[in-house]
C-alpha cells in the first residue's frame, strides 16, 4: 500500500489504513504525519489520536499532548457524570435492549447474536 499516492486526504488516509495491510514503511509515514500534524494543527492531531489504529503504536510524550488528554478524560467523565452521554462500555447493551424490545427477541439472545 503506497500512502503517498493511496488517497487525496491525509485524514482519510489514516482512518482507511487501520483496517489496510501496512509495511512498517507505512507506519513510520503514518507516524511522521502525526508528529508533523501535531506541530501544525493541535486540535486535529487530537482528533487523529482518537481515530488511530489500535494496532499500532503511537507516541503521545509531550506533556502539553498528555496534559490535554487528561483533560479530555475528565470532561468525558464530566459528561458521563451529568448524563449527557453514555460510556461507550455501556453502549453494546443499550442496542441489545433496544434491539430486543422492537424484535420482541429475548434481550439474552440478543446479547449472544450481536457477540
Amino acid at each position: 500500500m503506497n500512502l503517498r499516492n493511496s488517497f487525496s486526504n491525509p485524514d482519510t488516509r489514516l482512518a482507511r489504513s487501520s483496517t489496510a495491510r501496512r509495511s512498517s514503511s507505512d507506519e513510520t509515514e503514518l507516524r511522521e504525519y502525526a508528529d508533523r500534524l501535531a506541530a501544525f494543527d493541535p486540535l486535529r492531531f487530537e482528533a487523529v489520536v482518537h481515530a488511530w489504529p489500535p494496532n499500532m503504536s503511537l507516541q503521545v510524550s509531550r506533556l502539553d499532548q498528555i496534559e490535554r488528554w487528561l483533560e479530555v478524560t475528565e470532561a468525558k467523565q464530566r459528561f458521563i457524570d451529568l448524563g449527557l452521554t453514555t460510556p461507550f462500555s455501556d453502549v453494546s447493551g443499550i442496542f441489545a435492549r433496544a434491539l430486543s424490545e422492537l424484535s420482541g427477541r429475548p434481550f439474552e439472545r440478543v446479547l449472544v447474536e450481536q457477540a
